[in-house]
């Protein structure tokens, strides 16, 4: 009996000692999370002159342009070589010409004998427009320049690491008329942006339209997505890399570099995040590396602690989940109290059958919350392929709900959107479906 008792006292001091773990670790990332309110960002300069005057793209292409225009090409030569040299570039820098907005409308254009640059500036978030990239591509093309020769840089407003895959696919498509005003291309579709290619509703266009003898639509991303360059976030650092090679009389070039650099920083909230970081890091590092021990024993100290976070994580995610299956319940519930016949499947989804298409909430917990992170959604769904009758039928009841340009484009979800108000979205729906007659 004594020794079950030993047993006893000493799973519940385990138990204990991890309890008391688990609240160390939440009280620190409430630590953090003052630390990250507190902070007062005071960056680089007191005052960053592109940031006061409230520049817009145009402006920071030329100023950029202005900075690779610098003498003996420092500048150009450099950013040729930490980037697109990773993209096969391998020529040699002659005698470039560099010009900001003025040559084929081009953000950033730099010709020389043997290549050209188009340097795409979306620093700022402009959309793309229709069939941009393609254009461009084309109309270099046109002057004589293969395209082994020709190579492309996006200054993105955000970076990730599949930013190329998440561009429209017709921004990367040349169609037969190609040169008329954008509105009146033969495939323009929804705003001043998009392509029929674009309408995930309409998946027989391209097949039926791309490829006409005589109207046929070229597709370049194949040909230059690996000759293509995204800017990441360490872009800025970059910049101010490259005084290290400028000549100290260069004055302003030193100065253009540092306000550029600490101006991307802002848009990319970088200046926060860098002190944010060091703050987090000497408040760690005061509660956990202990001065009288060596460095082997804080390494393991800090394993630990990442370990014992790593946990409170998985705990977080499984809670996350449950919250998301209780939602969708609850909006279930909602929706039915509002008199919409639903069918249901627990803690997982619900939804009406509109004419062969299902519409309805998701608890984003599918494949241990792989689907949608453990986050809801609302969308429309089918296993096989909609026909054209479908396919309108959700073109107009989005535009009937007022969510047409609140949506994710998908393919057996053929339009989604996460939420955090199921109930609302659907109502919103089955009562634009309803006013539709699509809902009896």
């Amino acid at each position: 009996m004594e020794i079950c008792n030993d047993k006893m006292l000493s799973i519940y001091n385990l138990t204990l000692e991890h309890y008391q773990e688990l609240e160390k670790n939440i009280e620190y990332s409430d630590n953090i999370a003052d630390i990250k309110s507190k902070i007062k960002d005071d960056g680089v300069t007191e005052i960053n002159i592109l940031n006061e005057l409230n520049v817009d793209e145009p402006d920071t292409s030329i100023i950029f342009a202005s900075i690779l225009k610098s003498k003996k090409n420092v500048v150009l030569s450099k950013f040729i070589n930490d980037y697109l040299s990773k993209v096969g570039f391998d020529f040699e820098v002659k005698r470039p010409v560099i010009t900001a907005e003025k040559k084929h409308r081009i953000d950033i254009l730099i010709e020389d004998k043997d290549y050209t640059i188009i340097i795409e500036n979306k620093l700022l978030g402009a959309v793309y427009q229709r069939n941009q990239l393609s254009r461009y591509i084309k109309r270099i093309e046109n002057e004589g320049y293969k395209t082994e020769q020709i190579f492309i840089v996006i200054i993105p407003s955000y970076y990730t690491d599949d930013y190329l895959d998440n561009i429209r696919c017709s921004v990367w498509k040349l169609p037969h008329d190609w040169v008329l005003p954008n509105s009146q291309r033969e495939c323009a579709w929804y705003d001043d942006y998009c392509c029929q290619c674009d309408n995930s509703l309409n998946t027989e266009f391209e097949e039926k339209n791309c490829h006409k003898p005589g109207k046929s639509c070229i597709n370049y991303k194949n040909l230059y997505k690996e000759r293509t360059v995204v800017l990441d976030n360490s872009f800025s650092d970059w910049l101010i890399e490259c005084s290290e090679y400028i000549d100290k009389k260069e004055v302003l070039l030193h100065s253009a570099l540092l306000q550029f650099s600490d101006y991307i920083k802002i848009k990319y909230n970088q200046k926060q995040n860098d002190e944010y970081i060091m703050e987090m890091k000497e408040f760690l590092r005061s509660k956990l590396v202990k001065d009288n021990k060596n460095d082997e024993t804080n390494w393991k100290i800090i394993n630990e602690k990442i370990n014992q976070i790593d946990d409170m994580k998985r705990g977080l995610e499984s809670l996350k989940q449950e919250i998301s299956q209780n939602m969708v319940n609850e909006w279930r519930d909602n929706l039915k109290a509002m008199g919409w016949n639903l069918s249901f499947e627990e803690s997982k989804s619900f939804g009406i059958n509109i004419e062969g298409v299902w519409c309805g909430c998701w608890s984003g917990c599918e494949g241990n919350g792989k689907s949608n992170n453990n986050q809801p959604y609302w969308g429309f769904y089918s296993e096989k392929s909609i026909d054209e009758k479908q396919s309108k039928m959700i073109e107009d009841i989005l535009e009937c709900s007022g969510l047409a340009k609140s949506i994710i484009k998908g393919h057996d979800f053929i339009v989604w959107n996460s939420t955090l108000n199921g109930d609302q979205r659907c109502n919103q729906l089955y009562e634009a479906a309803k006013k539709l007659g699509y809902i009896k």
